[in-house]
């Protein structure tokens, strides 16, 4: 078995409300077309291809302030948390 421990994870309702955030679509523009940051499912039938392999999800980059100015940011890093716990509590494998 191997785990991936620096594997990065948009939850999904995170990622939309980031894209609705960030002022600057440059800044986001790569992670839109990369479904497996944001789609849980697409990730998991990527990591069906590789069963000897786990990984440990974090949060990807940007950080929450480079989106999200001061009114912002406190709801968007409780989005991106929730997100994660749910992420986590649905797929504990």
């Amino acid at each position: 078995m191997k785990v991936d421990v620096y594997s990065h994870v948009f939850p999904p309702r995170y990622f939309k409300r980031m894209c609705e955030l960030a002022k600057d679509k440059g800044a986001i523009k790569r992670w839109l077309n990369v479904p497996v940051l944001h789609d849980i499912d697409a990730r998991l039938r990527m990591m069906d291809e590789f069963p000897d392999q786990q990984q440990i999800l974090t949060l990807s980059s940007p950080p929450v302030e480079f989106i999200a100015g001061p009114e912002e940011s406190p709801e968007l890093a409780r989005i991106a948390n929730d997100g994660m716990a749910e992420i986590c509590a649905r797929y504990p494998d």
